[in-house]
């Protein structure tokens, strides 16, 4: 008797985001969707992960089918239709054909399989919640600390973020070695941690969840981290090693801002200064110089022929009617800079020109200028 064929029924949309979530989340060049008794859902697979999506269908689910499709023919194939257009997925002997508006398409068996790439381990594994957060919120911190992290750096344990616990809080660290950040959440932990996640997985946490979405983090034995959502779980590797007690480098702070000077700037304003001198100066390295006056910042380049002034909006400090000078490599300044998740920022700095750079996010209550106590900086000054 043959087989009645029963399509399942989803949307442009939803399919085009789930396979968009999962080559994300992984770096996979190729997904798998897949039709079973669970419903549709899409898988991809590296050596350093694997992530699966469940995308919501209409009506019965149909005839169980695999097939793959390409990450690079996504947009190809999806794009152009509107969000919501009625999407069919029909099993057939050579994989799965969807069809969508006009168009009618054999996708073929996967030549490779999830299970080969990457074991189901973590199912057996000893699981532990550490944390609950919306998307929104992951997004945010994971987007301040991927600016400071390295990406090729013979260090290996500095190509990530480190996820750690703080006084039962959770804290997101980075550094490349010439600037370090530090984000104490509100976050309450429900066990401890202390693990490093690749710079792609960091890089993914950014973009792969709606905002309002919720996540439970938990740790999976001790090689593993898994994102789990009603509709997305999403398991990563971890970067085995110590990461260096970044906290230290915060220990004088405050003496620095006593003996020299804390000043407020436009965290736009002084970026776009740099972006300026630096751009027009071509000079290799762009190291620049940092002068603190009374009334503004001068960013100049080594020889003084390219200048650029930020109005100051506060200064204070024993060393305020000093100019203070400094120079720096506008990359790092300038990166740490876009992780700065605020308007304005406090620089504080002592008075020796090799005296490190400490920045907080800024806000002012009436004419009170306050700086966060949870997020901040230090980048290291750089002689020319």
């Amino acid at each position: 008797m043959t087989q009645k064929i029963i399509p399942t029924v989803t949307t442009v949309g939803q399919l085009k985001a789930a396979l968009k979530r999962v080559t994300t989340a992984t770096g996979a060049k190729s997904a798998i969707f897949i039709v079973d008794s669970d419903g549709l859902r899409v898988e991809a697979a590296t050596a350093g992960g694997y992530a699966s999506v469940k995308v919501p269908n209409t009506g019965p689910i149909g005839n169980s089918c695999e097939a793959e499709i390409d990450a690079s023919l996504v947009n190809v194939l999806l794009t152009g239709e509107e969000h919501d257009t009625a999407l069919t997925v029909t099993s057939d002997d050579r994989g799965a054909r969807i069809r969508y508006a006009r168009a009618s398409l054999l996708l073929k068996k996967p030549t490779t399989y999830i299970e080969g790439l990457f074991p189901n381990r973590h199912r057996k594994m000893t699981r532990s919640t550490i944390v609950t957060l919306t998307g929104q919120e992951l997004s945010l911190a994971a987007e301040s600390a991927t600016t400071f992290m390295a990406t090729k750096d013979m260090r290996y344990f500095l190509c990530g973020v480190h996820l750690m616990s703080r006084d039962g809080k959770l804290v997101l660290e980075a550094t490349d070695g010439f600037a370090m950040h530090a984000n104490i959440t509100n976050h309450a932990l429900d066990n401890d941690l202390n693990v490093i996640i690749p710079h792609n997985c960091a890089e993914a946490m950014i973009s792969v969840f709606e905002p309002d979405e919720v996540i439970t983090i938990e740790k999976l034995g001790t090689t593993l981290l898994g994102f789990k959502t009603e509709k997305m779980y999403w398991v990563s590797n971890l970067i085995e090693g110590l990461f260096p007690e970044c906290e230290r480098l915060f220990t004088d702070e405050t003496r620095s801002s006593e003996e020299g000077i804390e000043v407020v700037l436009s965290r736009r304003s002084l970026a776009a200064a740099i972006n300026r001198v630096a751009s027009v100066s071509g000079k290799e390295g762009n190291y620049l110089k940092m002068e603190f006056m009374a009334e503004n910042v001068v960013i100049s380049s080594l020889d003084d022929e390219q200048k650029d002034l930020v109005p100051v909006h506060s200064i204070k400090g024993s060393a305020a009617g000093l100019a203070l000078h400094c120079s720096f490599s506008s990359a790092v300044l300038g990166n740490s800079l876009d992780g700065v998740p605020s308007e304005f920022v406090m620089f504080r700095k002592g008075q020796s020109v090799d005296s490190k750079i400490f920045i907080r996010q800024a806000s002012r209550e009436g004419d009170t200028w306050n700086s966060s106590p949870n997020w901040k900086a230090v980048v290291m000054p750089s002689r020319a």
